[in-house]
Parts: structure tokens; sequence; C-alpha cells
């Protein structure tokens, strides 16, 4: 009895150890491998936040002509993230971890009242997208940064290179 659970359970291992070897492969096949330096100096655009089935789209063509063409960018620098939110200019302490690991710390920044907020996305809430990013991805012009809402959903917040 012993000697067929074992004869059974290791083929079963083994297939099952080569399974899980075999998918990170898979989804890598056909990316460019984008490095955090790569990122670094560039200004960052917000195009869209996506949580669960709902997206927020930022269509910049509108958003332009309203004169808010400038509004949820970002830039990484060495060390300072620095950018524009509805209508704050910001600044904070962000660290790139291992792969694509990434924290960024509390915003400062200037104190200007909004006379107009995008529907969907008010300020704070962007600051605090900000604040529980964990991890980003890159390809082709296109960053992601991996973050959650105040609920605890699976968020990611889209932005196009400038």
């Amino acid at each position: 009895m012993k000697l067929a659970s074992v004869c059974v359970l290791v083929p079963l291992v083994w297939i099952l150890a080569s399974c899980a070897g075999t998918a990170p492969a898979a989804e890598t096949a056909g990316r460019e491998i984008v490095k955090f330096s790569e990122i670094k100096g560039k200004m960052w655009q917000l195009s869209a936040v996506k949580t669960g089935p709902q997206t927020i789209d930022l269509d910049r063509q509108v958003l332009t002509a309203q004169g808010m063409g400038d509004i949820y960018t970002l830039t990484f620098n060495e060390d300072i993230l620095t950018g524009k939110a509805a209508p704050n200019l910001y600044y904070g302490p962000y660290k790139a971890g291992t792969g694509n690991v990434l924290s960024i710390g509390n915003m400062a920044g200037t104190l200007m009242a909004a006379i107009w907020e995008l529907d969907g996305l008010k300020e704070q809430e962007f600051f605090d997208y900000l604040s529980r990013v964990t991890s980003w991805t890159a390809a082709a012009g296109r960053l992601e940064l991996h973050t959650s809402n105040a609920a605890g959903e699976t968020a990611i917040l889209v932005f196009t290179a400038l």
C-alpha cells in the first residue's frame, strides 16, 4: 500500500513542479523587459484607473481643451517622486525594490483649492492610490502601478509617457 502511494505521488509532484516552472516563462514570452532605470526621469501622465470591472478613462483631449491637460502626472527622480495632481504639485519619497517591487511614501505638496475636479477621481483618492502602490510593470511607453482602493480591491493606475 505504501509503495503504491509513493509511485502515484512522485509522478504527481513532478508534473505539478513542471507546470509551476513553465507558467512565468509563458507570461513573459514576447514582452519587452523594462528596467526601473528606464522609467526614471520621464514624465508619466495618468490615462486610466482600473478597479475590478470599473475603469476611469482620462480623455486627455477633453482635459486639455478645458485647461486641465497637465493634471495627474508623475516623474520618478533619484529617490523622489514629483508630479501634479488636480490642482496641486506634489513630491515624496519612493523605493524601488527587487524585481518590480515599488513603495511610495507620504506625499507633500502645495495646498491650492480645486475649482474643478475630475469625475470619478478626486485628488486625495489619487494620493491614496499612490500610497498603496506595491509594484509596477511597463512596456511600450505605458507604465502600470499596481495598488488598491480604500476597500482593499486591486487597482491599476495606467500612465503613458510624455
